[in-house]
């Protein structure tokens, strides 16, 4: 048995992401099925670059409707199971933010 080798196991590569085709299916049959608030906040997600923690923490006083910029500088984690909102604590990046195209800004414009 010393000189048996055991074959390695081939790791095949997942795709993790969707293409530009399946996003506007996805999003479609979001915008025909579900609340308009659902459709807006996937849209958000997928043109925006933010995490599902900084999305939950949005207010409206985070976007700018003159600029169409969204300023994210927080984000919502947990600890030990409990909800905890996050401040960034970079120094030389205190906040990230999002340019809005004009679609979705529309689409946002019109939700609120």
């Amino acid at each position: 048995m010393s000189k048996v080798i055991i074959p390695k196991i081939k790791k095949t590569a997942r795709k993790n992401y969707r293409s530009v085709s399946e996003l506007r299916q996805f999003l479609q049959i979001i915008f025909e099925n579900k609340p308009y608030k659902n459709y807006v906040l996937f849209r958000l997600l997928a043109y925006s670059s933010l995490r599902k923690g900084e999305l939950y923490t949005l207010r409206w006083a985070d976007f700018n409707p003159n600029t169409q910029l969204l300023t994210i500088n927080k984000s919502l984690g947990r600890i030990k199971g409990h909800a905890v909102e996050k401040v960034r604590k970079i120094l030389f990046l205190c906040a990230k933010s999002a340019l809005m195209m004009r679609p979705t800004y529309t689409i946002l414009h019109k939700w609120k």
